[in-house]
């Protein structure tokens, strides 16, 4: 949820500068572009909304380990569970990669699969409890 908040109220649909600040200054060295990358506030909004979503993923890790173990699911069957997880992921990475690579509608992508998570990962957990 507070993704899909950072998404519609912190990105803009374009940006403001090229995309890149490197390409604005003029050959120097790496501590000098990195120090103006920094300084730069969409980059600190890009670290901020990434590490929610890695801290998410980290943390629905950690939450299906309990419910499988609830349920009495094996140590198999939860392996198995995160595999699945993984491909899932790596696979819808590249389809929807290319498909933004394609199309250029990187916003509206990125509030299409927060909503997406929001949805799909209550019904995934309460799956489980279908066994």
């Amino acid at each position: 949820m507070e993704v899909l908040i950072l998404v519609i109220f912190g990105l803009k649909d374009k940006p403001p500068s090229p995309p890149c600040v490197s390409e604005i200054i003029d050959e120097g060295s790496c501590c000098k572009n990195a120090y103006t990358c920094l300084k730069d506030s969409n980059v600190w909004s890009l670290l901020l909304i990434f590490g929610i979503v890695i801290g998410f993923v980290d943390a629905i890790g950690i939450i299906s380990g309990i419910v499988l173990e609830d349920y009495e699911y094996s140590d198999g069957e939860a392996a198995l569970f995160g595999l699945i997880f993984l491909v899932g992921g790596l696979i819808g990475s590249l389809f929807f990669g290319y498909i933004v690579e394609k199309q250029k509608n990187y916003r509206q992508m990125l509030i299409f699969l927060s909503l997406m998570t929001m949805i799909t990962t209550p019904l995934m957990l309460g799956a489980l409890g279908s066994r």
